[in-house]
């Protein structure tokens, strides 16, 4: 049974200024290019380390990079997979892809073959970009097949003099080996010329395709439309009423490969006129010299991220206090990290909930009002979200655990080539989102786990955040993760185990030893909650966008502390 939503629950959360709704204008993911560099044409859109891009550069780039695409035959409606790290390149090809109305595979020079093959062959893009000079991976994963044209970046096409994107040369790779699809940049961008018209696009039409596990754990290729992009963003613009246009500085150290990038500082970034400071990898001490520098407003991150640079010795003689607001996803933000982080900025840092299927961002707290620990937030403005019986699909009462389900024009149009899959997420308007959360009476939702992450202990069900939070609070402790033991089988959750086992990073200089972390637990926890092993490991692992790998806690290599 589908319980009345009651809206006022959500929306009395929100900040002055935030509306309950939006409106959600029917137009490419272009178009917000197009009117930023009409209203700000010398406003620097982009900064990196290589040079920097005006609005007006940026929509020239964007235009040759589309005529370079038309010459090579890809049409409307194909792929063109574009597998740059943050740069200015990635950028450029990205929106040039959309503005000839071609689809964005965006992906990770990270990447193992394997996993890049998959994408590939499923995915079957017209043309690629990529790194020069080609990597083992590339190389290994287009040998059988792959795209019809093969584009190399050398990372190295833009100056600070803002020379014509890659007129400059980009090297010679080994022609033995991508002979038949190699093309020389240096001859097609002498041709191409910066007035090639915005290709007509139905806002419905797909924009870009991205690999995630997502709700199901197998890789599938996610379909946001133009439409659900554009909706994202204006969510997200409504979401801080103290957003200016043309003055915004957004610090880009989420890859922009994945969904929370691409929407939160990208496209965010762009509607507004901002300018997006890019990060390479992932450095501490090089964002902190960015944020010196650069001085940004905004900064969407990871909690191991905000932890990370807390953890810098030298953090207070770095300047930070431009920094006004931030958003944090991909995993649950601790407490401690949250004060600390918001002590030494003075801004506010908040909890949000999103995933790639879902634009990707749902939730958030407020900015500037009232929140509470632990909380996801509430549901953005036209964004809608119940709790449910996994089993039934019935409406469960507030506190009670349950499947979190959500509805708004920022969900995807399905998986890529996977109707079956996309029928068991995408039900009657609703993403099943496979995450185990919570409303509490005032509206609030908890998000409590992955529901393939619940274990059973003794019949009970058991969530490893509960235990992670309490860890947390260890002033020894950096980061944590809880596992149960031995590694579950497979089959549906919640899994059986026999104990559960904590994983510790501690802090610089500090030292852990298991017991006293497991009396640390014992006072807090009740007993079938208090880890029975506990190993110091010096990092936890992580995928390139910060999400902890927690089944690869089973073989990482710790010792007992």
């Amino acid at each position: 049974m589908m319980l009345e939503l009651d809206r006022s629950r959500w929306t009395n959360h929100y900040d002055t200024g935030v509306p309950a709704s939006v409106e959600i204008p029917r137009i490419p993911l272009t178009r917000f290019l197009h009117d930023a560099a009409a209203a700000h044409p010398t406003r620097a859109a982009l900064w990196s380390a290589r040079g920097s891009l005006s609005y007006q550069q940026l929509v020239g780039e964007v235009q040759r990079f589309s005529a370079v695409l038309a010459q090579q035959g890809v049409r409307a409606g194909d792929r063109v997979l574009v597998m740059l790290p943050n740069s200015l390149q990635q950028v450029v090809a990205f929106y040039g892809t959309l503005w000839r109305g071609a689809v964005a595979v965006l992906s990770s020079p990270d990447y193992p073959p394997g996993v890049l093959e998959s994408h590939l062959v499923d995915s079957a893009p017209r043309l690629a970009v990529i790194p020069h000079p080609a990597n083992e991976t590339m190389v290994a994963a287009i040998r059988g097949g792959g795209p019809e044209h093969i584009l190399f970046s050398s990372g190295r096409e833009y100056t600070r003099t803002l020379r014509t994107f890659l007129r400059a040369a980009v090297g010679v790779v080994r022609p033995h080996r991508v002979r038949r699809r190699f093309l020389r940049w240096r001859a097609l961008m002498r041709a191409a010329h910066d007035g090639f018209p915005l290709e007509p696009v139905d806002p419905d039409s797909p924009a870009v395709v991205i690999y995630t596990g997502g709700t199901t754990g197998a890789p599938m290729g996610v379909v946001l439309s133009h439409r659900a992009l554009v909706a994202n963003a204006v969510q997200l613009r409504a979401w801080d009423p103290r957003m200016r246009d043309g003055e915004e500085r957004f610090l880009g150290a989420l890859p922009l490969c994945h969904a929370y990038g691409l929407s939160c500082c990208l496209n965010l970034s762009v509607l507004l006129a901002g300018t997006v400071i890019l990060t390479g990898r992932w450095d501490p001490d090089r964002v902190l010299e960015l944020c010196t520098r650069f001085r940004p407003t905004l900064f969407p991150g990871i909690p191991s991220l905000y932890g990370a640079l807390l953890a810098r010795p030298n953090l207070r003689s770095y300047r930070l206090s431009s920094i006004r607001a931030c958003i944090s996803g991909a995993a649950p933000l601790p407490v401690e990290v949250q004060e600390g982080f918001e002590k030494v900025t003075r801004g506010r840092l908040v909890e949000g909930y999103g995933l790639t299927e879902a634009g990707p961002v749902t939730h958030a707290n407020p900015f500037y009002g009232a929140r509470q620990s632990g909380s996801i937030g509430v549901p953005l403005p036209s964004t809608e979200a119940r709790v449910i019986c996994p089993e039934t699909g019935a409406d469960l009462p507030d506190g009670k655990v349950g499947e979190l389900v959500v509805r708004g024009p920022q969900l995807m149009d399905g998986y890529w080539n996977n109707p079956e899959a996309s029928s068991r997420v995408l039900r009657d308007g609703w993403l099943h989102t496979g995450d185990m959360a919570t409303q509490n009476r005032d509206g609030r939702f908890f998000l409590i786990n992955r529901r393939r992450e619940v274990l059973l202990i003794e019949g009970r069900d058991i969530f490893p955040r509960d235990i992670e939070e309490v860890l947390y609070e260890h002033p020894a402790v950096l980061e944590a993760a809880v596992a149960g033991w031995p590694p579950p089988a497979g089959g549906e959750a919640p899994f059986p185990v026999e104990e559960l086992h904590a994983y510790v990073v501690p802090r610089p200089g500090q030292e852990l030893h298991a017991n006293e972390v497991i009396e640390f637990c014992r006072r807090r926890l009740p007993p079938y909650l208090v880890p029975a092993r506990v190993r110091r490991l010096d990092a936890l692992p992580r995928s390139r966008f910060g999400k902890l790998l927690r089944r690869e806690l089973y073989s990482f290599e710790g010792y007992e502390s």
